[in-house]
């Protein structure tokens, strides 16, 4: 008999060499050779290969989970005892195979991650937050959350508006320097960077008190446009008082129906 693409025999003088034992062999009876386990060209299968019988099954099972034919249930297909395997240390399958760290591409998905949110972001500075505080005095937002706001201001989602000097989603607010002077963003230092900041910081408290973002581009859509959202009209009332003046605003017509969620649980209305 020949095997190998060579054709070289491996018979000699009418013997042949033992094929190696199989590691579940040590110690236990030697399984008989099974010439229908050997793989056998496609060419001889013109209408594709038959399925496995059951014996075939039961010696693959065996092969696979490393023990005897003799140990595996032929009718249940499982083995007929229990086997314990030397623990190994599980580790960390990378994004494209081979071995990584995890890490937030090994992790299950959490839309609250910094894989998701971006991780370039930090506390609002206690000063700035302090003059805030100042700022929301009276209106509802006086007792809104600042302690767990997280500011972006280098890195932004890629559908931010170009026009737009910072967006808020939930509580996480991006701000693009790029649209500040000397491309820096400075809360502490000019007083337009820090009405920029407390509008957002209110759009925070607006999804603090019920707002969503399906909510904020239906009320966007159903008055003609971002600069007529009832939601930013309330930021830009208390974050920079007298714009509507100075910019000439024009109030749209009322709509008709009520946006879902447009309305606080304090009874006090969007509209002013």
């Amino acid at each position: 008999m020949a095997f190998g693409g060579g054709g070289t025999s491996l018979a000699a003088s009418g013997t042949q060499a033992a094929p190696p034992r199989p590691a579940w062999s040590a110690g236990r009876p030697e399984s008989p050779d099974q010439e229908d386990d050997i793989a056998r060209p496609l060419e001889e299968f013109p209408h594709g290969r038959p399925p496995l019988t059951r014996d075939q099954t039961v010696r693959a099972y065996a092969r696979m989970m490393g023990v005897h034919p003799s140990e595996v249930d032929p009718e249940k297909m499982e083995l007929k005892r229990d086997i314990r395997f030397e623990p190994v240390q599980r580790r960390e399958r990378g994004m494209y195979g081979g071995d990584a760290e995890p890490g937030p591409f090994n992790e299950p998905y959490d839309p609250e991650s910094d894989a998701v949110r971006g991780g370039n972001w930090k506390r609002l500075d206690p000063d700035l937050a302090g003059r805030v505080r100042e700022r929301i005095q009276g209106t509802r937002f006086e007792g809104m959350d600042l302690d767990g706001l997280k500011i972006h201001d280098s890195e932004k989602p890629w559908y931010m508006p170009g026009f737009a000097g910072g967006i808020t989603l939930e509580n996480h607010i991006y701000i693009d320097p790029s649209g500040f002077d000397g491309n820096r963003f400075d809360p502490g230092g000019r007083q337009e960077d820090f009405d920029v900041l407390l509008e957002e910081v209110i759009h925070s408290g607006q999804y603090q008190s019920g707002m969503t973002r399906a909510g904020y581009l239906w009320d966007a859509f159903r008055r003609g446009g971002y600069e007529h959202s009832a939601y930013e009209r309330e930021a830009k009332d208390i974050a920079i008082p007298g714009w509507r003046e100075r910019t000439g605003y024009k109030e749209p017509e009322k709509p008709s129906g009520e946006a879902s969620g447009l309305r606080p649980s304090s009874g006090e209305g969007y509209n002013k």
